[in-house]
C-alpha cells in the first residue's frame, strides 16, 4: 500500500487554502440557511394549525337579543362542533325539562317547597316586579320560567337591568299556553316585545307555544 504524505507547504497550497475557504463558505451557507427553512416551515403550518382547532365555546351565539324557540335552541346547542356548547345544551335541558330546585311565584308571593336553594324560579306573569327585589333565594337562579296565560300578559315586560340579584342567571322561558300571534314565526317578535336589555345582556331569552289538549 503506497503511503501519501503531505508537507506543510503543500497543505498550505493555494489549493488546498481554497478547498478549506468553500468548505467555510459552504457550512456558513447552510447554517443561514437551515433557520429561514424553519421560518418557511413554521409560516406554513400555522393556518393548517388554525384549521385543525376546534371553535371556542360561544356564549353569545344566540345574544343578539332576537328570542329563541327552546326545542331549537337545545337542538342547534347539542349540534355544535364545540362540546362545551354541547354540555351547555344538556345543562339547558336538563333546567328546563328535569325536576330541579324551583322557587314559585304567584301574586308577588314566593314559596320554596323543596326548601332547598332555587336553581329556577317559576312565576306568573302579573309577579315579574317581584323578581326586582333583592333577594338571597335569587342568588343560585339560573333560569326563569315566565307563565304567559292570557293575552292580558302579553303586556308583561321583563327588564332585564332590573334583576340586579340574579348573578348567575343564563335563561329567562316564556312558556305560552295558547298561540300569541297568528302569522307564521311571529311569537319571535312577540317575545322581543316583553323583553327590555336584551340587547345589552348575555341572558338568552327563551319561549315555547305549549297548549293543552
Amino acid at each position: 500500500m503506497k503511503t501519501i504524505t503531505m508537507t506543510t507547504r503543500e497543505l498550505r497550497s493555494p489549493v488546498y487554502e481554497n478547498s478549506g475557504m468553500r468548505l467555510k463558505i459552504n457550512e456558513l451557507k447552510y447554517t443561514l440557511l437551515i433557520p429561514f427553512v424553519l421560518l418557511v416551515l413554521i409560516a406554513g403550518l400555522q393556518p393548517y394549525a388554525a384549521a385543525c382547532e376546534p371553535p371556542l365555546a360561544d356564549s353569545s351565539a344566540f345574544s343578539s337579543g332576537v328570542p329563541v324557540q327552546m326545542n331549537e335552541a337545545i337542538s342547534a346547542m347539542l349540534a355544535s362542533p364545540d362540546p362545551l356548547v354541547v354540555a351547555e345544551g344538556h345543562h339547558l335541558k336538563g333546567l328546563a325539562f328535569n325536576l330541579n330546585p324551583t322557587g314559585y311565584v304567584k301574586n308577588g308571593v314566593m314559596t320554596n317547597p323543596g326548601g332547598q336553594t332555587p336553581r329556577c324560579i317559576d312565576i306568573k306573569a302579573s309577579s315579574i316586579s317581584s323578581l326586582y327585589a333583592a333577594s338571597p333565594l335569587f342568588r343560585h337562579v339560573e333560569f326563569i320560567t315566565v307563565r304567559i296565560e292570557s293575552s292580558a300578559d302579553l303586556a308583561t315586560v321583563v327588564d332585564l337591568a332590573s334583576l340586579r340579584d340574579f348573578p348567575g342567571l343564563k335563561y329567562i322561558y316564556f312558556l305560552c299556553t295558547f298561540e300569541i300571534c297568528s302569522s307564521p314565526g311571529c311569537e319571535a317578535a312577540m317575545i322581543s316585545k316583553m323583553v327590555q336589555g336584551s340587547e345589552h345582556s348575555t341572558v338568552l331569552t327563551l319561549y315555547k307555544i305549549s297548549i293543552a289538549n
